[in-house]
């Protein structure tokens, strides 16, 4: 046979006790064996149970937190370096004073007051 297997000593079966069958509640980790038990036998959640649990490790969760926040901040600010960069330019020209003849750009006005008021809000309003 092969020369591995035969020094290898003969183990006995494992066999399944109902102790190491039977499901184990799931309790907060850390928590003695007296603490509430989350699920119950019959499959249910107990979410007060739940609540209760987190509430109590509701400092350290903040403080995991925080300390993940500080760590990525300190990253993204710190140690990262910009893949793309942009710049702008903006060109103004300069301003033309001449317009060939006012009565080709308005047309239809009569020259009222209450009409150039009129026209000027439009003008003003966007």
């Amino acid at each position: 046979m092969n020369k591995l297997t035969d020094r290898l000593p003969e183990r006995a079966p494992i066999r399944a006790t109902p102790e190491a069958t039977a499901p184990m509640p799931l309790a907060a980790p850390g928590l003695s064996s007296g603490a509430p038990a989350i699920a119950r036998d019959d499959g249910v959640i107990d979410l007060g149970a739940l609540y209760n649990t987190i509430w109590r490790g509701k400092w350290l969760i903040a403080l995991i937190t925080a300390l993940a926040v500080l760590a990525g901040g300190y990253y993204a600010f710190g140690l990262a370096v910009p893949k793309y960069r942009s710049t702008a330019v903006v060109i103004l020209e300069p301003q033309q004073s001449s317009i060939v003849a006012f009565d080709s750009v308005v047309t239809g006005l009569t020259g009222d007051t209450s009409e150039v008021n009129y026209e000027v809000e439009v003008l003003s309003s966007s």
